[in-house]
């Protein structure tokens, strides 16, 4: 993802799929990394690219992990001002 940023979708899907699963160590890190980083870090990237959906998908599967991640948690009241300040209809 920060290798190169035009090409979000293909990691954000991958660590949303890992999460879902469930079939990962929690204590293992990836590129120095926890899990529930790379959430929060796949997440900003998601509202940043607009893609609100799969922002909430990663909050809610990662939060399902972590209850009390402070990142997931601070990324989710982000998400939450953006709906309450939204237009209405708006995507």
């Amino acid at each position: 993802m920060q290798a190169d940023p035009t090409s979000w979708l293909g990691p954000v899907s991958t660590i949303l799929n890992v999460l879902t699963s469930g079939k990962f160590d929690r204590t293992s890190k990836v590129a120095g990394e926890s899990p529930m980083d790379l959430a929060v870090m796949a997440a900003k990237l998601c509202l940043r690219h607009g893609d609100k959906e799969r922002a909430r998908a990663l909050i809610s599967v990662g939060l399902k992990i972590d209850p009390q991640s402070p990142g997931l948690l601070y990324v989710g009241r982000i998400l939450e001002r953006y709906q309450a300040t939204a237009p209405p209809n708006s995507p």
